[in-house]
């Protein structure tokens, strides 16, 4: 029989890289770092590849490393899943949840697959919107649960934070914002999340603010910026080719998280169910 290897091994490669390190992943496992180091070495043992550059640390794989990771990956989503849809009580309900545009890009459209397939008694219904609007039908009770876009300082005590993360204003790849008298603003509508706080905290923009473009969609906007019909703001993990980071001339942008928001107390077990799997999906990559 061929070489084999262990589920637990892979899971504690996969957390090597996606904490960065043996120390983090340990703490995140809840195992010593002697033992993460173990299932490591038993794994390069078992296929008699090095996995880890362990001359520059912090999780960074080889190339076998790298095409190990990648199956590891697939194979513990099938792996959780499986043991889930034999183990888990049957549950029904509806659920209604709202996510921004570019959540469903960072993984959350395949946990809503899995979830589905786990739950098929469950109805899920999903609308893509802006965050401050989710934040309002949550508020009025016609959300269970949101995914949205919030300042690091309004972060509430009952949110699960997703990820963290930087804004950063991009222009086109010849801008000159010398030659502006106004700062011309692309946003996404009227409920744009980035254009209320240009609007109500006032950053210093040395230069009055003018909305030229309101634009529903990501894509829309960004190829607005690349043609130089303004400024936009994008998050620093996702600032997209064709354009330039502006960091001279305007204020840097504050922290923001993207955090899942709902009214535990008054949620349904179906949804306490999704909540509790988005902690657990996305607090493993913070």
């Amino acid at each position: 029989m061929g070489a084999q290897v262990e589920v637990a091994d892979m899971r504690a490669l996969r957390a090597v890289v996606e904490k960065e390190g043996v120390t983090n992943a340990a703490q995140a496992l809840k195992l010593s770092q002697s033992a993460v180091s173990h299932k490591i070495k038993r794994l390069e043992v078992s296929l008699g590849k090095v996995l880890l550059n362990r001359a520059t640390g912090g999780g960074a794989l080889t190339d076998d490393g790298r095409r190990l990771y990648d199956y590891a990956c697939r194979i513990l989503s099938l792996h959780d899943e499986a043991v889930s849809s034999l183990v888990n009580e049957d549950l029904v309900g509806e659920i209604s949840l709202g996510i921004t545009e570019d959540m469903i890009t960072s993984g959350l459209g395949n946990l809503m697959g899995r979830f589905a397939r786990k739950y098929p008694d469950v109805q899920l219904k999903t609308i893509v919107e802006q965050s401050r609007t989710i934040d309002a039908m949550l508020v009025s009770g016609d959300l269970d649960i949101g995914v949205v876009q919030v300042f690091a300082s309004d972060v509430q005590k009952t949110d699960v934070i997703v990820k963290k993360d930087s804004l950063v204003w991009i222009g086109p790849q010849d801008h000159d914002l010398s030659k502006h008298r106004h700062l011309p603003f692309i946003a996404f509508d009227r409920n744009c999340f980035y254009r209320h706080w240009l609007e109500t905290c006032t950053p210093d923009l040395g230069r009055p603010l003018r909305v030229v473009m309101e634009c529903a969609s990501v894509a829309g906007i960004i190829e607005a910026v690349r043609a130089g019909l303004g400024y936009a703001l994008v998050s620093k993990s996702r600032v997209p080719y064709g354009v330039v980071e502006v960091t001279t001339g305007i204020e840097p942008p504050t922290q923001v998280a993207h955090v899942v928001r709902s009214q535990v107390q008054f949620l349904g077990k179906p949804a306490r169910m999704l909540v509790k799997e988005l902690e657990t999906e996305f607090t493993d990559c913070l």
